[in-house]
């Protein structure tokens, strides 16, 4: 699974999809969720505002995996290989916060994992990212130098 590292502060983690290249069509808008990592049951869907979300640092502790779940529908009329169609397909999504932005991509060729076939007309996409903090060493700074001039 990928990661996005960044530092434990105050600041919210934004997300965006970037860029959907597909012939499908796609169902609704994106789901955004942060997960449990042990278990898959314990999550919270996020708001978002059509292609983009955020979540603060402190949501991301408990359910430190950013999912993003697209599903597609194909005309067989029009495309009667729906597995060319998910080999087609490309999904790039931005995470970012004040410290760190990071591109992800979804293509069936390095990420076949997050495709799946519903039916011959359907199938998802599921992108799965892990929030890791780490210290943030520049405030820590800040604070001690700050309690030596008190």
């Amino acid at each position: 699974m990928e990661t996005f590292e960044t530092f434990g502060n105050n600041q919210q983690i934004a997300v965006n999809i970037t860029d959907i290249d597909t012939v499908a069509q796609q169902l609704g808008t994106p789901v955004f969720a942060l997960k449990a990592e042990e278990n898959p049951m314990d999550f919270e869907i996020l708001e978002s505002k059509e292609n983009s979300t955020s979540f603060s640092k402190e949501q991301s502790k408990s359910r430190p995996v950013l999912a993003i779940k697209f599903v597609f529908i194909v005309d067989i009329n029009q495309e009667p290989n729906i597995k060319k169609v998910m080999e087609r397909t490309l999904i790039r999504y931005s995470v970012y916060d004040q410290d760190n932005r990071k591109t992800y991509y979804s293509s069936f060729i390095n990420f076949e994992a997050e495709f799946v076939k519903i039916s011959d007309e359907q199938f998802t996409v599921e992108k799965n990212i892990t929030v890791v903090l780490n210290e943030d060493l520049r405030s820590n700074h800040r604070a001690f130098v700050k309690s030596l001039n008190s």
